[in-house]
């Protein structure tokens, strides 16, 4: 049996073994797709779901999260990277509808006190605070490595204190279904 993987709002970020996906025909693209709207994927039958840098974009986050939840197949993962709104670039870009932060995507957990909002939810979670390390060489900073260790260890005083001023780059998330 194959494994079915879509990689969502892929851009130039093409990823061999999988479906391809973006809202624009580009070079490599498998699929044009819009993820403002009901996905043309049957219900669980898709084995990952890969979203990098693409929900920052959509209308209706909560109405996509609901279809890719809805498409994924039980015990399997939906991959997310998203600008954190410390990131200048979050509330730079024009085409951004949203910022993000450690605590976004709790809310999509079937176990979130507040989840009573949903018809669905995930099952578990895993966060990460990206910081700029070695992701370009011109925005390389040493003292970036511990720090993305500490705050992660530490997201809440990170988030609701001065010491945002160390921009985080990305909020890497791992929902299970």
């Amino acid at each position: 049996m194959d494994i079915i993987k879509l990689n969502l709002g892929c851009g130039h970020l093409i990823i061999p073994d999988a479906i391809n996906c973006d809202i624009i025909k580009l070079k490599a693209v498998d699929l044009i797709l819009d993820l403002n709207y009901c996905l043309p994927f049957k219900n669980n039958s898709i084995d990952e779901i890969i979203c990098f840098e693409v929900l920052e974009h959509v209308d209706n986050l909560i109405g996509t999260v609901r279809e890719l939840h809805r498409i994924l197949k039980t015990d399997r993962l939906l991959k997310i990277k998203v600008p954190h709104f410390t990131y200048f670039g979050a509330i730079a870009d024009p085409t951004h509808k949203r910022q993000f932060s450690w605590f976004t995507f709790d809310y999509f957990l079937a176990s979130h006190r507040k989840n009573y909002y949903f018809d669905f939810g995930f099952s578990s979670i895993q966060k990460k605070l990206l910081f700029y390390q070695s992701q370009t060489k011109e925005r390389y900073f040493l003292w970036n490595i511990p720090i993305e260790y500490a705050f992660n260890k530490i997201p809440r005083v990170y988030e609701g204190s001065f010491l945002k001023i160390f921009p985080a780059f990305m909020l890497s998330v791992i929902l299970r279904k």
